[in-house]
C-alpha cells in the first residue's frame, strides 16, 4: 500500500516535470525564419542591386554583408524590416561579389541566405 506522500508525489512529480520542459523553448521554437531567393541586377558600372523574399515568420531587420573577390573588406549594413534590397554603390564589374543576408529578431538570427555574383 502506498502512503501519502507516495501518493502525493505520483500526483505531482508529472506535472512538475512537464512545467520544467514547457519553459524551455524547443530549438525549432527559437529559430529565425531564413530570408528567401537572393537576386542580383546591375543598374550601372558602379551600382549592384540585390534583392530577395521576405522570410514567412516574425523577425526585426536583416543583416545584409558583402564582400568583393579578390581582396574587398567585408561590409556590414543594418536593413529594416520593410525593406528587401541593398543598393551597392561600389561595385566593380570586374569583381565577384559574396553576399549574406541574415533576418535578425533580438539578439538570435536566421541561418544565412547566401549568394555569389560573377562579375
Amino acid at each position: 500500500m502506498l502512503s501519502t506522500e507516495q501518493i502525493r508525489w505520483c500526483l505531482w512529480a508529472p506535472l512538475v516535470l512537464l512545467a520544467l520542459v514547457s519553459s524551455f523553448p524547443s530549438k525549432a521554437q527559437g529559430q529565425v525564419p531564413a530570408p528567401r531567393r537572393l537576386r542580383f541586377k546591375v543598374l550601372s558600372p558602379s551600382k549592384l542591386l540585390a534583392s530577395w523574399k521576405e522570410p514567412k515568420g516574425d523577425f526585426d531587420s536583416y543583416l545584409f554583408l558583402y564582400n568583393s573577390i579578390p581582396g574587398g573588406q567585408q561590409r556590414e549594413i543594418i536593413v529594416s524590416k520593410s525593406d528587401t534590397k541593398v543598393l551597392i554603390t561600389d561595385y566593380n564589374p570586374s569583381k565577384d561579389y559574396t553576399v549574406n543576408v541574415i533576418a535578425v529578431s533580438g539578439s538570435e538570427q536566421s541561418r544565412p541566405l547566401q549568394g555569389r555574383h560573377k562579375g
